[in-house]
């Protein structure tokens, strides 16, 4: 098995005249491999250490501590070009707070690895089964901001995008071998466009823990409570969880707090943040306590119980998912959730099965299964779908 690398040799953009200098040449180029490093333990925002960017002919790691990163928009916002990025999500989400853009054509070979019987499977495994090529992780928990970075650190970073372009080349010929090419074009282009927009504050509390059990005065106090602690972490560019714990926020909306004194009763909340905070706190507890009806953000509610009937169909139909996934080698849980299919199942068309090429693969059989114009049977090999 091959290893890499040349990358202790490749240059580290520090300056505006060389990053313009390989812009130019990237300006001409038809793909490139992309990822980027960061950290964000003790920030909210991420913070962006290092970009790798590899082409046909070319390696460069691009430093935005030292260098205005914003010039890359124009690489990104090529639609002539196509990005090639591995597990894209986190990326895109710093490129497009760094750099206010995000690449306008993007290949994840995770994503095309997963029509090709591989469960969301690392850079390394892919790597190791399709090129043969072994790449060293052991630098993975750098500190990507240090100064100057040690030379593993490099090596891992360059080997994260020196073999994007070759296992560009090997997935396309699989995919397009079994059909499978456009699915997963269309599957990254879903995922790319996906909104990474600023979240909504007055959702926050959507996610605390334990909120189905508060009442509505309570569900008020959570909600004004996680916004005001979101917008304060985004203010102070800190971990929400470091503004105010998630058992003091459903401590505060089960029996809100009074005073500063009261604070310093409550579990999760320590002298430090009573000094520093009471006022914010207090006065998001009161918000909460006044807010109307109309103010309260509440979430969709989930559908109640399943029928007897829709359970029953439901369980058959992620059987069909199961026996489909297994047929194909397509991964399982970007073919159809449970939840989908029971959503589906109450009538909400709004469900990824109905469209593109999950509605080829699967999403037209589970709609003649529900209407009854065919039925799940056992095989020889397996599940069959026979007529009725």
């Amino acid at each position: 098995m091959r290893s890499t690398l040349r990358a202790v040799d490749v240059p580290m953009i520090t300056t505006e005249e060389e990053l313009a200098d390989v812009l130019a040449h990237l300006m001409k180029v038809d793909r490139y491999g992309l990822d980027t490093e960061f950290i964000r333990e003790r920030t909210y925002y991420p913070k962006l250490a290092l970009i790798q960017i590899a082409w046909a002919d070319g390696l460069v790691l691009i430093d935005p501590l030292a260098v205005n990163v914003a010039p890359l928009a124009a690489l990104f916002r090529r639609e002539d070009a196509l990005a090639i990025v591995h597990a894209a999500s986190q990326d895109l989400e710093i490129l497009l707070q760094e750099v206010d853009a995000i690449p306008a054509k993007m290949f994840d070979p995770q994503i095309a690895a997963s029509f090709l019987g591989m469960s969301s499977p690392s850079l390394a495994k892919i790597l190791a089964e399709m090129l043969e090529v072994q790449i060293d992780k052991g630098a993975q928990l750098t500190d990507w901001t240090r100064r100057p970075l040690p030379k593993d650190a490099l090596r891992y970073a360059a080997s994260d995008v020196e073999y994007l372009l070759a296992l560009h080349d090997e997935l396309e010929a699989r995919l397009r071998n079994e059909g499978r090419l456009g699915w997963a074009l269309e599957e990254s282009e879903r995922f790319r466009a996906v909104d990474r927009g600023p979240k909504d504050p007055l959702r926050a509390w959507w996610r605390l823990k334990g909120r189905a059990r508060l009442r509505r005065r309570g569900q008020g106090v959570a909600q004004a409570l996680c916004e005001w602690r979101l917008l304060t972490a985004r203010e102070e560019d800190r971990p929400v969880k470091w503004i105010l714990k998630d058992v003091a926020i459903l401590g505060m909306a089960q029996r809100p707090p009074k005073d500063a004194r009261a604070l310093t009763k409550l579990r999760g909340v320590d002298a430090g943040q009573v000094k520093r905070r009471s006022n914010g706190i207090l006065g998001a507890v009161e918000r909460g306590l006044s807010m109307s009806d109309e103010d309260l953000c509440l979430p969709a509610p989930k559908p109640d119980r399943a029928s007897g009937d829709i359970a029953s169909i439901a369980l058959l139909a992620m059987a069909w998912v199961s026996a489909r996934s297994e047929e194909t080698g397509v991964d399982g849980a970007i073919l159809a959730t449970r939840d989908e299919v029971q959503r589906w199942l109450r009538d909400d068309h709004d469900v990824r099965f109905l469209s593109g090429w999950r509605r080829e693969l699967l999403g037209a059989d589970l709609e003649a299964i529900k209407s009854g114009e065919r039925a799940v049977t056992v095989a020889a090999d397996g599940l069959a779908l026979v007529a009725p």
